[in-house]
């Protein structure tokens, strides 16, 4: 949503002051002037979540609250946000995808919300070029592992997060065993840090070994880096 800074004295604008500033800008097509205090931008700038997605700017006319009819005609009981967005997110950081067209269909008329619809230009992923009969190992080291803000369950206190880092992938078919035969390795994971919010692992190194054979191998595949509770996962086993 859209929400304005507060003044010089801390004091948040009131909701007819917020419609009326986000109003004069829709007249303007200030859209830079809306983008400043986009909640989702701002997030995404300071990284506080779907950290690596990114969203094209918006150039155009808020796309909530509206009227149910055919244009934009804004409901003055809400300030006019940019509540619905297209996000994406490229596994490859040197394949630049270039959104083509991104606006929102005004003619829609039977929600107080106006659908978005994109085009992009998606260059052609690089293969791995790995044949069928050679196994190769992708090694994944993680180092300097740390975590920020994290929150504790309601059944816990800020002082109860003892916290670890696990570190695996889907499908774990993918993790290089030892033998053929032996069991699948445990994911890596990291130390425990007690009662802090802000766990890190400056010294740690913990490395993921993966069998690839070929490009489809890795296709649809995905890594995770999670954050444990110790005392959650001890609590579910007693």
């Amino acid at each position: 949503r859209v929400a304005f800074p507060t003044s010089t004295r801390g004091i948040a604008p009131t909701k007819e002051e917020s419609w009326a500033v986000c109003a004069n800008l829709i007249r303007r097509k200030d859209w830079k002037g809306l983008r400043e205090s986009d909640e989702l931008e701002k997030a995404l700038r300071e990284k506080k979540i779907l950290c690596g997605f990114r969203t094209p700017m918006c150039k155009f006319c808020p796309t909530f609250k509206l009227e149910r009819r055919s244009g934009f005609h804004y409901d003055k009981k809400r300030t006019p946000s940019y509540t619905d967005r297209i996000l994406w997110k490229s596994m490859q950081q040197n394949r630049s995808i270039e959104p083509l067209i991104y606006e929102p269909i005004s003619s829609f008329a039977t929600s107080d919300h106006k659908p978005m619809r994109g085009l992009f230009f998606l260059p052609e992923r690089q293969p791995l070029n790995l044949h069928r009969d050679e196994k190769r190992m992708l090694q994944l080291t993680f180092k300097k592992l740390k975590c920020k803000s994290l929150v504790p369950t309601p059944d816990l206190f800020q002082s109860d997060l003892d916290t670890f880092l696990q570190i695996y992938c889907e499908p774990q078919s993918l993790l290089s065993q030892p033998k053929p035969s032996s069991k699948l390795p445990k994911p890596p994971k990291t130390k425990t840090i007690q009662t802090s919010d802000r766990p890190s692992w400056p010294n740690e190194v913990h490395k993921l070994i993966i069998n690839v054979f070929s490009d489809e191998d890795l296709a649809g595949s995905r890594l995770f880096v999670k954050s444990v509770l110790e005392n959650k996962v001890l609590g579910n086993a007693t």
